[in-house]
């Protein structure tokens, strides 16, 4: 049986383990926190991994101990999901090869939900992005694949929008590639003013995508349906890099 896992500093909240045991019981996936990744290669072989997914903090900080990557991650200058293939060439006898199905698999949700919210005005809509690390640097790139012109929001740019006094103009699309609002912090929301029509112009349609799942509504998502926002949590997407992961894993088809 193939051994896979997910690598995260804190994965309390984390569903991926519950989704292979129950749509993938032919391979073992385990969840695995880490403090760092100091000795990381000796790590995974260590653990006769043939693949593993990344999570917060690591999607970034991972790179240079990966010997290449597919030119979506290198496109992205994220990686989201490792392969592990065994290269008596290397000094400790494997390669790492770095991907990111994060991006394809929050393309082929957006979809959906736009789908479902209507026709925008003007055609091609803007989108915020909150936050700055690797899962916003994976939506950054599906959204200049759809021509969807975003703003990146780094934690500074959220914090100068929440002290600022003026009016804000919500964009079409507004996704939250932060942890703010995560469980068990379930009260906690990266727009404390979203909800307050004296602060904010909202379009018609409007779209509110939460790549968090957990928990299924966030705080930033019960505000925006307030205001009349199609909202989108991390399930789907979650689900989607699964197999999309699983499938560069094994080189099969998803």
């Amino acid at each position: 049986m193939q051994r896979y896992g997910l690598i995260g500093k804190t994965l309390g909240h984390s569903f991926s383990k519950l989704y292979f045991e129950s749509h993938h019981p032919e391979v073992q996936y385990d969840l695995f926190e880490i403090d760092c990744l100091d000795d990381f290669r000796r790590w995974t072989k260590g653990n006769a991994l043939s693949g593993f997914n990344v999570t917060i903090p690591y999607k970034v900080t991972i790179l240079p101990f990966l010997d290449t990557l597919t030119p979506e991650a290198s496109a992205i200058g994220a990686v989201n999901c490792v392969k592990v293939v065994p290269d008596p060439s290397h000094e400790d006898g494997i390669q790492l090869i770095g991907h990111n199905t994060d991006s394809q698999a929050f393309l082929e949700t957006l979809k959906d939900i736009i789908g479902k919210a209507g026709s925008f005005q003007p055609s091609t809509p803007s989108a915020w992005i909150l936050g700055n690390g690797g899962a916003a640097k994976a939506v950054a790139y599906a959204l200049q694949k759809l021509q969807i012109p975003n703003k990146m929001l780094s934690h500074i740019d959220i914090k100068n929008l929440n002290s600022a006094d003026s009016h804000h103009t919500i964009p079409p699309i507004l996704i939250n590639a932060t942890p703010v609002g995560m469980f068990p912090y379930i009260d906690a929301t990266p727009l404390p003013f979203l909800n307050d029509k004296n602060k904010c112009t909202y379009p018609s349609p409007w779209i509110c995508y939460d790549l968090i799942y957990n928990p299924e509504e966030t705080r930033l998502m019960q505000d925006a349906v307030s205001m009349g926002a199609t909202t989108l949590n991390g399930l789907q997407m979650l689900y989607r890099q699964a197999e999309l992961s699983l499938s560069f894993w094994t080189n099969k088809n998803s």
